[in-house]
């Protein structure tokens, strides 16, 4: 059985760029190390911050390649 990959499986969430506050990657600590590598390395289509906050800009956000990653972040803040 083959099994099928995402599309979006080798992207990066748009969201690590300038996370919100919530963002498991925005705060990142051994609690939220295996949520921000899984959500925001490849699968933020099932994470519901993203979902959320992606929905309230009423646009689709383009996720990020590998070479478009800061090396820092700055933060949004929840609104």
């Amino acid at each position: 059985m083959k099994k099928t990959v995402s599309p979006r499986a080798k992207k990066i969430c748009p969201l690590v760029k300038m996370p919100y506050t919530g963002c498991y990657c925005a705060n990142l600590t051994s609690n939220s190390a295996e949520a921000a590598i899984y959500f925001c390395g490849g699968h933020f289509d099932e994470c519901d911050i993203f979902s959320r906050h992606s929905s309230q800009q009423g646009e689709f956000l383009e996720p990020l390649t590998m070479n478009q990653i800061p090396i820092a972040t700055g933060e949004r803040s929840e609104s």
